[in-house]
């Protein structure tokens, strides 16, 4: 009987020191957009080529045919870096999205001191993104690289300019196409 006893004793003492350790899952981190994302390095191109192709006058509705076979590249110039923190009168800027599809602009100073908040709505297709800016403009963005902790996007200029190119007899050569601006911003989730 003492056997059976201990036996029985024992038994949930077996059980209790076997018991499962929580639970072992990986959690995987959604990749979202709407996070803060604190801005790192803005860089500004300008890009001025010869552009191959026909050009018609607005003006006149007159069609020019292209007499020169290929286009010629002039430059792709960076114009200048921004880099927060570095090179800029602000310590950072800050722009938080969230499910309402707000968008919400922040700058801090050297004194950590919020200013110039700023909403804006935006609206996310795919690997586009388009903000409508609070003073009434919309500018269109490429999403280069979306992650957990980093954002890339490329604005989308419409500031493309066409010019006719005519030789001394008059005669249509060619179209230039300047003043193609694109920036890059990369951001690091804040």
């Amino acid at each position: 009987m003492k056997k059976l006893l201990l036996i029985l004793l024992c038994l949930p003492i077996l059980f209790s020191s076997c018991k499962k350790e929580g639970n072992n899952e990986v959690v995987i981190e959604p990749i979202s957009l709407n996070n803060a994302w604190n801005l790192n390095v803005e860089n500004n191109f300008l890009e001025e080529g010869i552009f191959g192709g026909n050009y018609i006058d607005g003006n006149t509705n007159i069609i020019y045919n292209n007499s020169v076979n290929e286009s010629l590249f002039i430059s792709n110039t960076l114009q200048y870096v921004i880099t927060s923190g570095e090179s800029t009168v602000f310590k950072s800027r800050i722009w938080s999205f969230n499910e309402s599809q707000s968008l919400i602009e922040t700058y801090v100073d050297y004194n950590d001191i919020t200013y110039n908040d700023e909403q804006h709505s935006y609206l996310k297709k795919s690997d586009t993104l388009e903000i409508n800016f609070q003073n009434g403009n919309t500018q269109k963005f490429l999403i280069n690289k979306l992650d957990i902790n980093e954002l890339q996007i490329t604005s989308i200029q419409n500031d493309t300019t066409i010019f006719p190119i005519f030789n001394i007899n008059g005669v249509y050569q060619d179209s230039i196409m300047y003043h193609i601006t694109s920036t890059k911003y990369y951001f690091l989730k804040q």
